[in-house]
């Protein structure tokens, strides 16, 4: 007799109504991969987009335009936001989430005002002496930061709260946005430094409004008190001040090398950096945005009391994926260098093209040690990660200073593999102890 009972199950198994379920179980991660995978494609077509519309000098304005944008955002926002990610699970558990929500954005309108009008005070100083301190893009720069940062605090609480659909809107129409903008002002030509922070402010808005609008519901500015937002603001800071500090230590391991290079040899040769950096961190950076970004929020409600999963062995088995995806991708990116170079920026990038697969290695393992570092926020033990980071920036800064003057290029990704190597080292150090 033929067995049919072991077919029709198999029959079953493979059935829509079957697969279906299944995505629906799992919907979460899939909304979160198809939003990041949005923005890997999106990245690569932006970063071929400027790399055909601007030169390497302009490109290299950009870049140090953005490493100060993003040393407002990381100093102290970033690190309040991760203290806001930490406890959103327990405000919504007793029932006070919008009161803390409205808080912390009337705190950051307040902070964001002071920095806006330091931003236009530096600029109009600078305008009279004729130096502009060094900053390029800094009229356009303000409502960049002021855009950038409220996006990322929206995201950041949207994403925490497990809307995931919301999340991947928005992040995807910003992606779209920023290469449909770029798309239409490269056939009028003259695009510089300063059109590129332009549109991405024009985009970011946008983001904003739709934030605002579809969280309009969060917002409940009667229940907000002097005594309480003090309250608020000071659980927040006390428990992202170790992040906050070593915040701006990644921020010197990461950027110091960009200003080493402006300083020693000038913008072109931030812009070849700058470039092959973007490029090799795309693909590693956002696979691990995938993960971090997924299980984050459901680490966090766990810890709260949500009997949701079990998270036993669910960091573990993520960070043994992404290792295996970035060799993976680290082996296949080593012979097909100048082949990625051509394919997704411009010739004008290939006389330092051997430095890629160096530099998408470091990514890698970089994305690796900060999706490993879940496990200590979880445990609110952030103060142990202050460690790594400013060991990491005084090699980077040290070496940076000693090989880049003569070495240039090489002597900035000397520099990077050496503070990269140990910040890897020391935070796996301290998440391994952690027994994730």
């Amino acid at each position: 007799m033929i067995p049919w009972k072991p077919w029709m199950q198999a029959v079953r198994e493979w059935s829509v109504q079957v697969r279906l379920g299944r995505w629906w179980a799992n919907r979460e991660l899939v909304l979160t991969t198809v939003g990041q995978g949005i923005q890997v494609v999106a990245g690569f077509l932006f970063v071929k987009l400027v790399s055909l519309a601007v030169t390497d000098v302009e490109f290299g304005r950009y870049s140090l335009a953005m490493s100060v944008a993003n040393l407002v955002a990381l100093m102290p926002f970033a690190a309040i936001d991760q203290g806001m990610a930490r406890f959103i699970a327990a405000y919504q558990r007793e029932g006070r989430f919008s009161q803390r929500f409205t808080e912390v954005f009337l705190f950051y309108g307040f902070l964001l005002g002071l920095y806006a009008a330091a931003g236009l005070a530096i600029w109009v100083v600078g305008e009279e002496a004729g130096t502009g301190f060094g900053i390029p893009c800094l009229p356009v720069l303000i409502p960049f930061v002021v855009a950038n940062t409220l996006s990322l605090a929206f995201l950041n609480v949207v994403n925490f709260r497990r809307r995931r659909g919301l999340v991947t809107l928005v992040r995807g129409g910003e992606s779209l946005g920023k290469i449909l903008l770029l798309g239409l002002l490269m056939g009028r030509g003259g695009v510089v430094a300063e059109t590129l922070v332009g549109l991405s402010t024009i985009v970011l808005l946008g983001n904003l409004g739709i934030l605002t609008w579809r969280n309009r519901g969060d917002f409940a500015f009667r229940e907000v008190s002097w005594p309480d937002t003090v309250r608020t603001v000071r659980e927040l800071v006390g428990f992202s001040l170790p992040v906050f500090l070593w915040a701006g230590a990644s921020w010197i391991h990461s950027m110091s090398a960009l200003w080493l290079l402006q300083h020693f040899w000038g913008t072109r040769a931030v812009g070849h950096f700058a470039m092959l950096s973007n490029l090799a961190s795309i693909f590693p950076l956002q696979a691990g945005a995938i993960l971090s970004t997924y299980l984050a929020p459901i680490l966090y409600e766990l810890d709260a009391g949500s009997p949701a999963m079990s998270g036993d062995g669910l960091l573990k088995k993520h960070l043994v994926w992404l290792t295996g995806l970035v060799i993976v991708g680290a082996l296949a990116v080593f012979p097909l260098g100048t082949l990625v170079i051509k394919i997704f920026s411009s010739d004008q990038y290939l006389e330092f093209g051997w430095m890629l697969p160096v530099l998408f290695a470091l990514a890698g393992a970089k994305s690796v040690a900060q999706l490993s570092t879940l496990e200590v926020f979880l445990r609110k033990e952030t103060g142990f990660l202050l460690a790594p980071n400013v060991v990491a920036a005084l090699v980077s800064l040290g070496l940076g200073l000693i090989l880049i003057p003569t070495l240039k290029m090489v002597g900035a990704l000397i520099a990077m593999a050496g503070s990269t190597a140990v910040l890897v080292v020391l935070t796996l150090r301290v998440t391994l102890r952690k027994r994730i």
